[in-house]
């Protein structure tokens, strides 16, 4: 058996830690007021949505 090197080990141990917390997010969740419920979801957005650009306008309406 191949020994594993130090950085195999640890990215399996550090993703066993973020699914553990992940797992129990729910329960750290409801144990927060509102508001840093709220804080939190705002805090952790730019990592679950796409950064929105806006669309440069060409022309004016109907011009191509």
């Amino acid at each position: 058996m191949a020994k594993k090197h130090p950085t195999a080990i640890l990215r399996e141990t550090l993703s066993a830690t973020v699914e553990q917390e992940f797992a129990n997010l729910p329960a750290l969740l409801a144990d927060l007021t509102p508001k840093e419920r709220l804080t939190f979801v705002c805090k952790l957005l730019p990592y679950v949505m796409a950064k929105q650009e806006p669309v440069p306008l060409l022309g004016s309406w109907g011009d191509d």
